[in-house]
């Protein structure tokens, strides 16, 4: 494999609401700006990575789960993406009406949840996003698998993994 000599960018997660209510003769403004987020450098430290996989996959109900320390997927230049530690996850579910179903099914279950058995439904056009910007990140070399699929026909989905590799 090659090896990668730069990352950089940033994972953000933006909220910008105005909630409004007419009260009387006035109206009444409740604006929400949140910015949140993680500028990336490249490394293995605290919110450093040197590993980035992102794709369009199109799943179905018996979909095996995605083994990100496994090199079953690769980068966009082609090379196996071995994952050691998990920093950053987005899964977005594309379909019009499948739902997605994240987890809950394989012993070697990403642990993001609490247990192997607990589930993360993403509803069609949702999106599921985590982020782990310290200096370990979230070990996958043990519980490696990262088990997405439909409820019941395809669903395609877009997956992005940020993190450290082996």
């Amino acid at each position: 494999m090659a090896n990668s000599t730069a990352l950089t960018g940033g994972t953000r997660a933006l909220l910008d609401i105005l909630f409004q209510k007419q009260i009387d003769l006035s109206k009444s403004n409740d604006a929400l700006n949140v910015n949140s987020g993680v500028n990336w450098s490249f490394g293995d430290v605290a919110a450093q990575a040197n590993l980035l996989y992102h794709g369009k996959v199109t799943c179905e109900d018996d979909t095996p789960a995605v083994d990100i320390s496994g090199s079953a997927i690769n980068d966009a230049f082609g090379d196996a993406c071995d994952f050691a530690a998990l920093k950053f996850l987005l899964v977005k579910n594309n379909d019009a009406s499948e739902i997605l179903k994240m987890g809950g099914g394989v012993d070697v279950d990403v642990l993001i949840c609490q247990a192997n058995s607990d589930k993360i439904l993403i509803q069609p056009g949702g999106f599921f996003a985590w982020c782990d910007p310290g200096a370990t990140g979230l070990d996958v070399t043990s519980n490696k698998k990262l088990l997405l699929n439909a409820q019941t026909t395809d669903a395609e989905y877009e997956l992005t993994l940020l993190g450290e590799k082996t």
